[in-house]
């Protein structure tokens, strides 16, 4: 099966937020969440030499299911080049906005035992202060709540995003907090499927999947 090797509708973002997740449980809570934005094609966390979930995850979004490359290949499915004429493009635009809109997630254990948030009785607001390099940012943004529904804090402002999310301080025992995110419109694909630099090498060819990274297959390198 073909697959196209540029997709201008495709887009890519590294992100890097703190804590990092301290167990496969919290990955995966990471990874469930982040699936849920858009059609997802690949996602990894970058490890360190200390733990396999690092403080940076990046991902590659398609603009719509019909326009996947990995997951239509995995299923066997005809490839859809990207057409101009389609809602790709503006597509696109929607989920470039929400990821640069995101500005934290609860963490897992914070959350785990809420059985309130759970059945969406309850919402969760980002507590936070700004450091003094960002203090005269205050009372000009707006945030969500985290819900079951919409787990992710984020902005409802467009104004300054990235100099407050980097000026936030915040209770790390509660919440993964977004801090740098860079998103790249346009994607080039090699001929291999196994060469996506997205791969995690530790997974065998045949576990190889659309979203690679799936923690609760694995042993629990924390435990």
């Amino acid at each position: 099966m073909r697959i196209p090797r540029n997709l201008p509708h495709h887009l890519s973002a590294r992100i890097t937020f703190s804590p990092p997740p301290s167990s496969s449980v919290e990955a995966q809570w990471i990874y469930d969440n982040f699936k849920q934005l858009a059609p997802l094609e690949l996602f990894r966390f970058k490890p360190t030499s200390l733990v396999p979930h690092g403080e940076a995850l990046e991902v590659v979004y398609a603009p719509s299911y019909k326009s996947r490359v990995i997951g239509n290949l995995l299923e066997h499915e005809p490839t859809v080049v990207e057409n101009e004429n389609s809602d790709d493009a503006a597509n696109q635009l929607k989920i470039l906005d929400q990821i640069k809109s995101l500005v934290a997630i609860p963490r897992y254990p914070y959350i785990e035992d809420d059985d309130r948030y759970f059945d969406g009785t309850v919402e969760v607001p980002f507590a936070h202060n700004l450091a003094k390099h960002g203090s005269h940012l205050a009372g000009t943004y707006e945030l969500t709540h985290s819900n079951i529904k919409s787990p992710f804090i984020e902005f409802t402002t467009k104004d300054n995003r990235d100099h407050i999310r980097k000026a936030m301080r915040h209770n790390f025992t509660k919440f993964h907090k977004f801090a740098d995110i860079k998103v790249l419109k346009g994607v080039s694909f090699p001929d291999d499927p196994k060469a996506f630099g997205f791969v995690d090498e530790e997974i065998e060819p045949v576990e190889f999947k659309a979203t690679p990274w799936v923690p609760q297959n694995l042993k629990d390198p924390y435990d």
